[in-house]
C-alpha cells in the first residue's frame, strides 16, 4: 500500500449524493488506478474497494470512521470505527494497514476485512503523516521533525530534524524516502533522504504551485499533483533537479488534485480534487472511467494533507500484492513456505548477490562471441551450486539452469548494442538481477593468451624469435576467422614493437596453416598452425578419454575412446546436462533421446566421433 497525504478545500458539487464531509484518507483495497485526467468516456469500470479514512465535514463534525466504496457500484459502507479521528494511514507490506488516530494511537487493520488486529500508543502526540520504510519501520512527522517507530509503537529515534512541515512522505522505487516539505498555502519542495534519514538531494526546488502528493509510475518517472495550476505533472526522477516531462493532465474543471494514487498493476489513476470535491478515475492512457462522471462527490471542501492509499501495492515487483505477499520486500513469485509459518522462505534467508561480467571474446563474420560470466555471484546462506542462473539478451533467454550449465556461457551475438541481464535465484526463490549494456565492435578481436613461450635472441643478424601456444575462445574455430591480425610485443613491461598489421597467406590445401613474410620488417616472419586439440580429457587410470576435433559457434566434434574390458559394464557420459551418450555391456554406443548428438563409429567398441549441434 502507498500513502499520499493531501488536503482538500472543496465547494459544493451540483448533484452531490453524499453528505458534506472532509476526506482524510483513501485506501485502495482492491484493483484500482490513477492516470491522465481527461474527460474521455469509457464503459469499463474498475474492480475492488476504495477506503476513505477519517471523513471530515467542513467546519463541522469529524467522522472517526473508515468508509469503503465498491469500485464497480460506488456503493459506500463503513468498515471501521475508532475512538479518535483516523487521519493518516500507511502499509508496510505485511498484509496490514496502519492507521494513525488523534492524538497518538496506532491501529493495525487487516487490509482485506478492515478488522482491527491490534493497537498501541505512540510515545509522542501531535504526530501526523505516516509512511513506511523498506525495512518495515514506520515514519511519523511533527511540524519540523520525523521520528522512526517499530510497528509495536517503540520509538527508534529521530529520523530527521530541522525540516519545514512534512506535507507528504512515501517510499521511492530505490527504497529511499521522498518528502514534500513546506506549507500547503506556501511554497513546497521535493527532497530525497536515504533510509537512515540522511539528506540525499533536492529533487525540485521550492515552488509556489502547491505540490500535494506524488506517485511513481515507473522507476524513472514521478507524478506530482500541483493544486494551484490544476495539473498533475510528470518529471524525470533520475535527474537532479528533476526535469519536467510534461503535463500528465491539466483540467481546470476537475482538478486541483490534492491526492493521487497509482494502481500497481494497470497504472490507472484515482484523484481526489480540491475545487469541486470529487473523486475521479482514469485509465493509464487517460481515458476517463465511470462514463466521464465522478465516482463520488462531497458537498464541502477537502482539507489538504490527508492520505490517498493503495492497499494492493507490490513493492518487490514479484506479482503478489503486499497484502497477500508472504515476503513483501523480497521478490518470490512462487510464494514457497516450507515450514508453513506464513512467512515466505525468501524472507527467512538472505537473497543472493548477482555479479555479471560480459566480455566480447572475438569477431567472426557478421557476429561476435560474447562470454557471459556470472561465476562471481554469491549467496550469504546458500552454496553457489544451489543457485540457478538465467541470462537474457535483449529480453530473450539464452541460458537458464544450474551453475554448471549457465554460470558461464559463450553466445554468438550480432554487432551493435545489447542489453544483457543476469538473474541469480536461490533455492527459496529469492533472487537478484544485474543489467549490463554492451556494444559489440567488429574491430575488436580477443587477445589470444600465450600459455607457453620461448624467446630466442640472435645477434647476427639482430633478431628475436618467439615461440608459443595460443588458443581461440571456446565456440570459435579458426576457419571462422579472417586471416588478418594486429600484433604488438611487450618484453618485461616495455613495448618493443608497436601495433603492426599482419595479413596472412592461407594455403588452400593446408587451410590450418597461416603464414606471413616481410623482409623489411619489423615483423619478418609470423606463422600460425591451428592444428591440435583445443580440448582434452586424459586422466591416468580412467578408462574414458576425450579430445576435440572441431569446436565452432554451431557445432562441436569430439573423439571419445573407451576400454570396455577396463570398465566392465554399461556406462553413460553426461555432457553438462545438455546431451548424454549410452554404452551397453557390448560396447555399443547410442545417443540419449532428444540430445541431437550424431555418432560416427571409428573403432567399434573402442572409439566414436560425437557431433553436437552447438558450440562447446
Amino acid at each position: 500500500m502507498k500513502c499520499i497525504a493531501r488536503e482538500y478545500q472543496q465547494k459544493a458539487h451540483e448533484g452531490a449524493t453524499i453528505a458534506p464531509w472532509f476526506m482524510h484518507g483513501i485506501c485502495w483495497v482492491g484493483a484500482l488506478g490513477l492516470a491522465a485526467l481527461m474527460p474521455v468516456e469509457v464503459t469499463a469500470q474498475p474492480e475492488g474497494r476504495l477506503w476513505l479514512s477519517g471523513p471530515y465535514i467542513a467546519y463541522g463534525a469529524i467522522f472517526n470512521e473508515i468508509h469503503e466504496f465498491d469500485l464497480a457500484t460506488t456503493q459506500r459502507t463503513t468498515v471501521a470505527t475508532f475512538a479518535a479521528h483516523p487521519n493518516h494511514a500507511a502499509t508496510c507490506g505485511d498484509g496490514a494497514v496502519y492507521v494513525l488516530a488523534d492524538p497518538n494511537k496506532l491501529y493495525r487493520l487487516d487490509a482485506g476485512s478492515a478488522e482491527v488486529l491490534g493497537s498501541c500508543e505512540l510515545p509522542r502526540s501531535g504526530l501526523w503523516q505516516l509512511a513506511c520504510k523498506s525495512d518495515g519501520n514506520l515514519l511519523a512527522a511533527t511540524d519540523g521533525d520525523i521520528y522512526e517507530y517499530a510497528t509495536d509503537c517503540t520509538e527508534l529515534g529521530t529520523w530527521a530534524s530541522g525540516l519545514s512541515t512534512a506535507r507528504y512522505m512515501t517510499r521511492t522505487p530505490d527504497d529511499t524516502v521522498a518528502l514534500l516539505i513546506g506549507h500547503p498555502d506556501a511554497a513546497t519542495k521535493l527532497v530525497e533522504y536515504n533510509n537512515l534519514g540522511q539528506f540525499l538531494r533536492t529533487v525540485i526546488e521550492y515552488t509556489s504551485d502547491g505540490m500535494d502528493s506524488l506517485v511513481f509510475p515507473s522507476n524513472s518517472t514521478v507524478l506530482l499533483s500541483h493544486r494551484d495550476s490544476n495539473c498533475i505533472k510528470e518529471y524525470n526522477w533520475l535527474t537532479t533537479p528533476a526535469v519536467p516531462v510534461g503535463d500528465f493532465v491539466c483540467d481546470s474543471t476537475r482538478l486541483g488534485a490534492t491526492a493521487i494514487a497509482l494502481h500497481p498493476s494497470d497504472g490507472s489513476v484515482y484523484a481526489a480534487t480540491h475545487d469541486n470535491g470529487c473523486i475521479y478515475a482514469w485509465t493509464a492512457t487517460g481515458q476517463m472511467l465511470y462514463e466521464g462522471r465522478a465516482m463520488a462527490c462531497y458537498g464541502t471542501p477537502f482539507y489538504p494533507g490527508r492520505p490517498l492509499i493503495l492497499a494492493n501495492a507490490d513493492h518487490d515487483g514479484d506479482g503478489w500484492p503486499d497484502i497477500s505477499d508472504n515476503c513483501p520486500n523480497v521478490p518470490n513469485p512462487g510464494q514457497s513456505d516450507s515450514d508453513g509459518d506464513g512467512v515466505g522462505d525468501a524472507c527467512e534467508n538472505m537473497p543472493p548477490i548477482a555479479q555479471a561480467v560480459v566480455e566480447q571474446l572475438t569477431s567472426t563474420g557478421l557476429q561476435t562471441i560474447v562470454r557471459l560470466d556470472g561465476s562471481g555471484s554469491s549467496d550469504p546462506d546458500n552454496l553457489a551450486s544451489e543457485l540457478t542462473f538465467a541470462w537474457t539478451v535483449d529480453a530473450l533467454v539464452v541460458c537458464d539452469g544450474t551453475d554448471l550449465a549457465c554460470a558461464v556461457v559463450a553466445v554468438p551475438l550480432s554487432f551493435g548494442s545489447h542489453e544483457v541481464t543476469l538473474r541469480v535465484t536461490d533455492p527459496y526463490e529469492a533472487y537478484d538481477e544485474v543489467p549490463t549494456q554492451i556494444t559489440l565492435d567488429p574491430s575488436q578481436l580477443s587477445v589470444f593468451e600465450i600459455g607457453k613461450v620461448k624467446v630466442e635472441f640472435d645477434h647476427e643478424p639482430a633478431r628475436v624469435r618467439i615461440k608459443g601456444q595460443i588458443g581461440l575462445p571456446f565456440g570459435v574455430d579458426y576457419s571462422e576467422l579472417v586471416a588478418v591480425a594486429s600484433a604488438l610485443l611487450d618484453l618485461a613491461g616495455i613495448n618493443v614493437l608497436p601495433s603492426t598489421s599482419v595479413e596472412f597467406t592461407v594455403d588452400l590445401d593446408e587451410p590450418e596453416e597461416w603464414k606471413f613474410r616481410d623482409e623489411f620488417g619489423p615483423i619478418t616472419k609470423f606463422d600460425i598452425d591451428w592444428k591440435g586439440s583445443r580440448f582434452k580429457f586424459n586422466q591416468d587410470g580412467f578408462p574414458v578419454k576425450l579430445k576435440s576435433q572441431v569446436i565452432t559457434t554451431s557445432e562441436t566434434v569430439l573423439s571419445l575412446e573407451y576400454e570396455m574390458e577396463d570398465i566392465g559394464g554399461a556406462f553413460s557420459v553426461n555432457f553438462g546436462g545438455v546431451a548424454t551418450v549410452e554404452v551397453d555391456v557390448n560396447g555399443l554406443m547410442t545417443a540419449g533421446a532428444g540430445s541431437g548428438v550424431l555418432l560416427d563409429v571409428e573403432e567399434p567398441g573402442e572409439e566414436v566421433a560425437l557431433t553436437f549441434p552447438f558450440g562447446l
